[in-house]
């Protein structure tokens, strides 16, 4: 089963908050002096998350259609 183009585009707005979300936690983590490893992971990972999910739903591609 296909998903439907604007479940496509709910779901890429859900992790594009979610990103920005956990990214603003993880710096708002290292602000407080947190050094957990997993903190650094986040500050790596969350970016690339809410950046692909902005370019889907913002990019060359969102704008074709």
């Amino acid at each position: 089963m296909a998903i439907s183009e604007e479940s496509r585009r709910k779901l890429n707005v859900f992790t594009f908050v979610v990103g920005a979300a956990l990214t603003i936690l993880a710096i708002y983590d290292l602000s407080i002096g947190e050094r957990a490893a997993s903190v650094w992971i986040a500050i790596v990972c969350w970016p690339i998350v809410a950046f692909g999910s902005a370019y889907q739903l913002w990019g060359p591609a969102a704008r074709r259609t």
